[in-house]
């Protein structure tokens, strides 16, 4: 069966539930089907394999799961919704410096052969009110002192921007804090563990794209 961007033209409701309604006729049925989106979150909950095309390529192939933790190039994460995505300046085997704000970040990966993004998923970025006093985090853990630049409520968690001292715009997902709320202005501390720092090439080479069909 093919679907090509079935859900497009409905509201925000109902195409919550006939994606839903999709799935548990593909499942029971049993049917094969090829499903078009440019909805990520329609191909995560919707497929079993994802192919990632572009310029008329598949230059990534694997399930959700897969596709979701280990994007393979920054083109891809910014696709998949990764939107903390910043150009690497400068390296070492501990540490990369990002090109715009200066700032540099641990990470647990190493640092892939030409033009390359340090990417930071947003729910992976914690920010809390700021009290004073020293810093308990652990040398793994990236940690920046910085103002909340915009603050949305929605609901269970706070999606929000914030401005560190050195010039880095992060956007986080985060709970809503136990005392008092994130507005504009608010003093906060923001930390990103060292594994959540993905570092990526630019985009797929072809070589990586001829593995990824293959398999």
């Amino acid at each position: 069966m093919l679907l090509d961007e079935p859900l497009s033209n409905l509201d925000a409701r109902l195409r919550d539930d006939l994606r839903v309604e999709l799935r548990r006729i593909q499942v029971e049925r049993g049917l094969t089907s090829l499903y078009v989106t440019h909805d990520q979150q329609e191909a995560l909950s919707l497929g079993d394999l994802i192919a990632i095309m572009q310029g008329g390529r598949i230059t990534q192939l694997g399930t959700p799961e897969e596709i979701y933790q280990y994007p393979a190039s920054a083109s891809i994460a910014r696709f998949l919704g990764v939107t903390n995505i910043f150009p690497i300046d400068i390296s070492d085997t501990t540490a990369v410096r990002l090109a715009a704000s200066g700032q540099t970040l641990v990470s647990e990966d190493r640092v892939p052969m030409g033009p390359s993004s340090a990417c930071i998923r947003p729910e992976r970025v914690t920010v809390a009110c700021r009290f004073g006093g020293p810093s308990d985090a652990p040398p793994e853990v990236n940690e920046f002192r910085g103002v909340v630049e915009v603050a949305i409520f929605q609901g269970a968690s706070i999606r929000c921007k914030v401005v560190t001292e050195s010039g880095l715009r992060l956007e986080a997902i985060s709970p809503p804090p136990v005392s008092g709320t994130f507005v504009a202005g608010t003093e906060v501390i923001v930390r990103v563990a060292a594994r959540d720092v993905r570092l990526l090439p630019e985009d797929v080479s072809r070589a990586t794209e001829k593995v990824a069909v293959a398999a």
